[in-house]
């Protein structure tokens, strides 16, 4: 019986992903938004036949895989979400593999263990993203590399990897010292090879996978970064996902898709040298955001699925894990732990010049797991680990202390965003309750209030729009969509020079707003007519 005690944090695991899917995150919001409705988007134009032409801005290989699972199954997202679980189980077993190779049986399913009951790979196994698709690449890249002679598959795993984050492109080049190279690089560069010659072929581009590299470097190097995920102001990405509407109406001419990523990357080289000093506390903080105790989000946000479901009863918290890790990397070690250290620090340096969202972290976020489960044993045997691990994991406790107010307004945040899906989905009664109840929390919420401006202007009540749109702007001067709205708001009362106003401030607040030049040519023109 003993040699099965492995597989119980594996069937457990699985319970706890197929339990929250189907009591919760079937229904969650987040996955009919952002991202994950242009992934659904894009797996039924794959289906219908018609799929996006080469070449393409966000990654193809989650797409196709949904897509695949749509034609088996039908256009659900319930089967997909049962995939990503089942997926997830497996994750959970590699944990126990490779710990196991490097430690014990024991630390194998302890590793495990605690991976099984993490929140974050929970949540993340439940929403239409490519998080647990990659968890799984990587996990599996790294298990065959341990194992393999000549290294061809573990290449070709990582190759495919790449494709759905680019990223893991620089760590799996680092792995390539651990194993014979000549056949794992030429499965590394089979499947990149592929996309490449289909850009170049379908797509008349030469890009190596996709153009979004330039776009997310400026989101991460612009006057709006904070190493978070911060848009550019006026930056559209639900009507203009490739920012390529921006870029022409900025540059009054066509942009092509490989020379939009160069031209993004242009406006971000210009903030670094005008900005030096702010882009270096930039980076540090990057390297601090990605290695942090706090989760964050672009639109998915675990905090606000924390609140609504008994994810927030599970005991592990990365704050309590990341301390464990980092004291992994003072430890003298054998060959595959210096792998797995690698593969981390590389991976995670590699997100500097862009921004840090939660689900980058988690493909690596198991091996963090394997590296601090086997640390455990040092750290309970030593003295002086003993001390830093104390002082480690009290640091990082006081750390995500100081984070719950920010972990609170990402939750309001949260509340905000459902408020407008509901609204888009028919149901503006719940944008407008939604609303009004962060307002009774919160008075000065600037977000609220814009949807609330916007939720009675859309129903034709301007006066009452108007209202909100000026208390946001008398909360916030500098608040773009606030500025733009009041502004529009003038425009159709027939207000002409408090439109004018409000939309010239926009235009500054907003560069990348393509609407705004034609609102304002409307204004001169309206004026002259006068």
């Amino acid at each position: 019986m003993k040699r099965y005690y492995h597989l119980i944090p594996v069937f457990s695991g699985l319970l706890l992903r197929l339990l929250y899917i189907h009591t919760f995150a079937t229904s969650l919001f987040f996955n009919t938004f952002s991202d994950a409705l242009q992934y659904h988007g894009w797996a039924m134009r794959i289906l219908a036949g018609n799929p996006p032409n080469p070449p393409f801005f966000m990654s193809p290989l989650y797409p196709y895989f949904i897509s695949l699972i749509y034609k088996i199954f039908g256009p659900s997202l319930a089967p997909v979400l049962t995939i990503q679980g089942v997926i997830e189980s497996l994750n959970i077993f590699l944990v126990y593999q490779i710990a196991r190779r490097i430690s014990t049986r024991r630390i194998g399913i302890l590793a495990a263990t605690i991976y099984a009951i993490f929140p974050q790979p929970i949540f993340y196994s439940g929403l239409l993203l490519m998080p647990i698709l990659l968890t799984g690449l990587v996990l599996t890249g790294i298990n065959t590399l341990i194992q393999s002679r000549n290294g061809l598959l573990p290449g070709l795993i990582f190759g495919i990897a790449s494709l759905g984050r680019g990223n893991i492109l620089l760590p799996a080049l680092f792995s390539s010292l651990f194993i014979k190279r000549r056949f794992y690089l030429i499965g590394l560069f089979i499947p990149i090879l592929f996309l490449f010659i289909i850009n170049l072929t379908l797509g008349k581009s030469p890009i190596p996978t996709t153009y979004n590299l330039g776009l997310n470097f400026y989101i991460g190097n612009s006057p709006w970064a904070d190493g978070t995920y911060q848009r550019p102001g006026g930056l559209d990405l639900t009507r203009d996902p490739d920012g390529r509407k921006a870029l022409t109406s900025l540059l009054k001419r066509p942009v092509s898709p490989s020379e939009s990523s160069k031209e993004w990357f242009k406006l971000g080289f210009t903030f670094i040298n005008k900005h030096p000093l702010r882009s270096i506390v930039l980076t540090v903080k990057k390297c601090y955001l990605f290695f942090g105790p706090v989760e964050l989000f672009q639109f998915e946000n675990l905090y606000y699925v924390m609140d609504q479901t008994w994810l927030k009863y599970l005991p592990i918290r990365l704050w309590m894990l990341i301390p464990l890790f980092l004291i992994s990397l003072l430890a003298k070690t054998g060959k595959v732990e210096r792998l797995l250290k690698g593969f981390v620090l590389i991976y995670g340096l590699s997100f500097l010049p862009f921004f840090i969202i939660g689900r980058f972290r988690q493909p690596v976020l198991p091996i963090i797991v394997i590296l601090a489960g086997v640390t455990i044993p040092e750290v309970l045997k030593r003295k002086n680990l003993k001390l830093l691990g104390a002082i480690l994991v009290i640091g990082y406790g006081i750390l995500n202390l100081l984070s719950q107010s920010r972990i609170r307004e990402s939750v309001t945040t949260s509340c905000a965003d459902y408020g407008l899906w509901a609204y888009y989905n028919h149901r503006p009664y719940i944008l407008r309750d939604t609303c009004l109840l962060i307002l009774r929390r919160s008075p000065d919420n600037v977000r609220a209030l814009v949807n609330l401006g916007n939720y009675y202007f859309r129903g034709g009540r301007y006066n009452q729009a108007l209202s909100y749109y000026q208390r946001a702007v008398s909360i916030d001067p500098e608040d773009g969509e606030a500025n733009f709205n009041l502004g529009i708001d003038f425009l159709v009362l027939g207000q002409a020079d408090s439109a004018l106003l409000y939309l010239k401030r926009a235009s500054l607040l907003l560069p990348y707003n393509y609407e705004i030049p034609s609102y304002l040519e409307r204004l001169k023109n309206l004026k002259s007519g006068d």
